[in-house]
């Protein structure tokens, strides 16, 4: 009987979910693109062309400001499908915008998984010595 309840109280803790009580959300939406260009010894590379592509459409193009600064409208597209290339007397630069630069946290373990976790690797190692144990006796 003791050892249906440790696997029913195993099966609890391995199966239980976080805590939510002060759980809060949280969304994003970008409006606009701002890109600093600037030259390798870190001028403002302004008046220099730069192309936006999704995939291997053109979806827009402008140039810098005297700043090196460069602001794109994405209108209804996803940023991280965005590739930016920029050109100007010999120089080229790309940039390709990924989704995980925008925010986006992992989640992390519940308690449960991470208890379960931990008795997996004493386990283990529990297991590694007994074979090693055995092998020494013989």
């Amino acid at each position: 009987m003791n050892r249906v309840a440790l696997y029913a109280v195993l099966a609890v803790l391995f199966f239980a979910g976080t805590a939510a009580g002060h759980r809060m959300l949280m969304g994003y939406s970008i409006e606009e693109v701002a890109l600093s260009v600037f030259y390798d010894d870190g001028t403002p590379a302004g008046g220099v062309a730069v192309q936006a592509y999704d995939g291997d459409d053109l979806v827009g193009e402008g140039t810098t400001d005297a700043g090196g600064v460069f602001v794109f409208r994405p209108e209804g597209r996803k940023v991280e499908d965005l590739l930016f290339v920029t050109s100007s007397v010999g120089h080229r630069a790309e940039t390709k915008i990924g989704a995980a630069g925008v925010g986006s946290v992992e989640p992390e373990l519940p308690v449960a998984m991470k208890v379960a976790a931990g008795f997996g690797y004493l386990l283990g190692i529990a297991g590694i010595s007994m074979i090693y144990a055995s092998k020494r006796r013989r």
